[in-house]
């Protein structure tokens, strides 16, 4: 995978329901983040013209989004068609790319396929499009591994995406 001499990183990871549930509530967050502010505008602007059945109904939807969509989340991450997501996978991250190996099969991911990295709630994002992702947890990862990781991604992919920001 690796060049001769050069630092590569491997480690045997599993992906956990929570996290994987915690990931999916941080990128609902972030694509629907103006969604509470503009249904707040619209309540608003209902009471104030006198539209209070309407208004109420948009508090209602308020109030709704988050829990629709954590019950959503929970549903879809306890399903029986994720189990193979919770399986044990192997990475080894290189000089040539990123190496994978589960039961399920081997592969790698060039670092040219990669278009970007953010990190959430301890799990690498690794962007091989733009709205496709890989998810790979490293919040039990050693520090220094973990270190190592990033500054791979730095610099094959470029600087990391986004604030570490969780919203646990």
């Amino acid at each position: 995978m690796s060049a001769p001499g050069s630092p590569s990183v491997a480690f045997e990871t599993t992906l956990a329901p929570r996290g994987y549930r915690d990931v999916l509530l941080h990128l609902a967050a972030r694509r629907l983040r103006f969604a509470p502010m503009a249904v707040a505008i619209a309540g608003m602007l209902a009471y104030g013209s006198g539209l209070r059945t309407e208004a109420l109904g948009m508090f209602a939807a308020l109030i709704a989004i988050p829990v629709v969509l954590w019950g959503y989340l929970s549903w879809l991450t306890g399903a029986p068609s994720s189990a193979p997501l919770y399986r044990p996978v192997r990475y080894t991250f290189g000089e040539a790319g990123i190496g994978y190996e589960s039961e399920d099969g081997d592969g790698s991911i060039a670092w040219e396929e990669i278009v970007r990295w953010r990190e959430a709630n301890g799990h690498l994002l690794l962007y091989p499009g733009s709205s496709r992702y890989v998810v790979i947890p490293v919040e039990q990862l050693a520090e220094t591994d973990r270190r190592a990781v990033e500054d791979l991604l730095g610099r094959k992919v470029g600087p990391h995406h986004g604030k570490r920001t969780s919203l646990r």
